[in-house]
């Protein structure tokens, strides 16, 4: 990946940490526990946007564009593990 303009040393540092570690994982994780992985991680940005870098609007200020578009990666990834998870559920029920 290219690095983007104004793409701080840190950003970049925490991106190459994250693709190491999925990389060294390749063969461990299934579906379902990279679409843990993935919620976890949409959901700490999210925190992130709405506790410690808010955007300023809404009631509580901090309701901004931001918060916003993370969060709808943040529901497209809760669904994801959910449907991963009801299909494990229809998996197991069929073998028993």
């Amino acid at each position: 990946m290219k690095r983007l303009p104004g793409q701080s040393p840190e950003a970049l540092a925490a991106r190459d940490a994250l693709r190491a570690y999925l990389r060294a994982q390749e063969a461990a994780p299934d579906l379902y526990d990279r679409a843990v992985v993935l919620e976890e991680l949409v959901q700490e940005f999210y925190d992130h946007t709405k506790f410690r870098a808010p955007g300023g609007a809404g009631l509580d200020g901090r309701d901004g564009p931001e918060r916003h578009a993370v969060g709808a990666v943040r529901d497209a990834a809760r669904a994801w593990r959910e449907e991963l998870r009801a299909q494990r559920r229809a998996e197991r029920a069929t073998r028993n």
